[in-house]
């Protein structure tokens, strides 16, 4: 735990509430609209604005996961399991908002038919849940890795003093490098962008099975446009682990002249 530990995971829940805020607020208030605006004018429906605006929200939610994940494998470690409860909070309100403006959307779309309200939420629902799963397995792998790494430095110092030494200082950061996967913080990233990618290529695999049961197997011509999604899937993950990665750097190095600034 570090000095002033309040003081810091107060800073931190701040900065992520409010980049979560401004994230979905762009997500939600402009960019889908564009999207709306695009997709149903003659004049742009065939266009790659669309799918410009549609990659473009992709990222934006994406950007949210990572900052997600990367406050949480950081306050894990910095506060223990109890000081993340703030920032799961800040997530799963966020996450809600997104999914009630996106249906709320829908509805002013097409319009509100009270015969289909429980499709329409549970269209919306179900992924919500998904995406809350996915954070809180997360959330509980980084607990499950730095819990053991606690563990391990206990025993050294424990040993080390039982053998009248004093014990060696060690610390997460500096990673040696950004695929560092023994030190306890970047294998929570790496575990991050696999519960993403494993997600992602799971959905992707339900929804090809109820196509093919739908109208039939995937012409030959098809296969490698299906390779390239489940590809893009994978990317997705690696990309999701890296910015984990430089967001911990962030906060660590955020940390250390905290640390630094305090001891002089």
């Amino acid at each position: 735990m570090i000095k002033n530990g309040s003081v810091s995971r107060k800073k931190l829940n701040i900065f992520f509430a409010v980049c979560v805020a401004v994230l979905y607020c762009i997500y939600c208030f402009a960019l889908i609209p564009l999207w709306k605006m695009y997709a149903n004018d003659v004049l742009y429906m065939d266009t790659v604005l669309p799918e410009i605006v549609e990659y473009a929200y992709d990222l934006v939610e994406l950007a949210v996961i990572a900052l997600a994940y990367a406050v949480s494998v950081y306050s894990v470690y910095s506060y223990g399991l109890g000081g993340t409860w703030i920032s799961a909070l800040i997530f799963g309100v966020g996450t809600l908002f997104k999914y009630a403006v996106n249906l709320c959307a829908t509805w002013l779309d097409i319009g509100f038919d009270a015969d289909s309200l429980l499709s329409d939420i549970s269209s919306v629902a179900l992924p919500m849940l998904l995406e809350l799963l996915q954070y809180f397995i997360v959330l509980l792998i980084a607990y499950r890795i730095l819990s053991k790494y606690r563990e391990h430095l206990k025993k050294r110092e424990k040993a080390a003093r039982a053998r009248g030494e004093e014990p060696a200082a060690e610390s997460l950061y500096p990673f040696k490098n950004l695929i560092d996967f023994k030190n306890p913080a970047v294998r929570c990233a790496l575990y991050s962008g696999i519960v993403v990618a494993v997600s992602k290529v799971a959905q992707r695999i339900v929804y090809d099975i109820f196509y093919t049961l739908m109208y039939g197997l995937p012409d030959t011509s098809e296969i490698p446009v299906m390779t390239v999604y489940y590809l893009s899937d994978i990317i997705v993950g690696i990309a999701v682990y890296f910015a984990v990665v430089f967001l911990l750097i962030l906060f660590f190095e955020k940390r250390l002249r905290r640390e630094l600034y305090e001891n002089n």
